[in-house]
């Protein structure tokens, strides 16, 4: 006799989603926020780098 299993590997059921999602905002929230500072400091640098002689 064949017996079919069925596995529910995702939704909101699934308690290991939760922490993977949760896991998965913080690393883009990570990203963005060192997206900016490194943006902040390239505009710094270039700001800085400029030298004008009289």
């Amino acid at each position: 006799m064949l017996e079919i299993i069925k596995f529910n590997t995702g939704g909101v059921v699934n308690w290991y989603d939760h922490f993977v999602a949760a896991d998965i905002e913080l690393i883009s929230a990570y990203i963005e926020q060192s997206e900016i500072s490194t943006s902040f400091a390239i505009k710094e640098f270039h700001s800085l780098k400029k030298v004008e002689f009289e």
